[in-house]
């Protein structure tokens, strides 16, 4: 019996990136392509190579047939347990690093500001980077 890609292989590599909560460029890196060939896929424009498809699901541990005509949709078939998924995760965790890095530069920057004595730039900045209605509590 031949393989076939899913028809709905576009609906199918989106739902997956959805169920992953990852963006194109980081669903590439897992594939070991570029952003702009999710992209393709995702748009019907271009298919990939079943290698590539079956090398990925079997890393992460999901079934090949979530990418074949007739096989389970990702969101039933892939799931997010500690044995799998290891590129999603990194992927997450990485996406959580860069915000908490940025919001560390901007508290910086508003510490530094406020021993200047520019208190409306110092709150300016911590507005852009924390919601601080969440830890004013109106106390002086």
């Amino acid at each position: 019996m031949g393989w076939k890609l899913a028809a709905d292989f576009p609906d199918r590599i989106r739902s997956l990136r959805d169920v992953l909560g990852m963006t194109q460029a980081e669903l590439a890196n897992l594939f070991g392509v570029s952003s702009g060939q999710i992209s393709s896929w995702e748009r019907g424009l271009q298919k990939p190579h079943k290698k590539n498809l079956r090398r990925v699901a079997q890393e992460q541990g999901w079934p090949f047939e979530i990418f074949t005509e007739g096989g389970p949709m990702p969101p039933d078939a892939v799931s997010l347990t500690p044995n799998s998924t290891s590129g999603a995760k990194q992927a997450r965790v990485a996406r959580i690093l860069k915000k908490l890095s940025w919001a560390s530069g901007g508290l910086s920057e508003a510490s530094r500001l406020l021993a200047e004595g520019a208190t409306q730039d110092a709150e300016a900045v911590l507005r852009r980077v924390v919601r601080v209605e969440d830890y004013d509590n109106g106390e002086v």
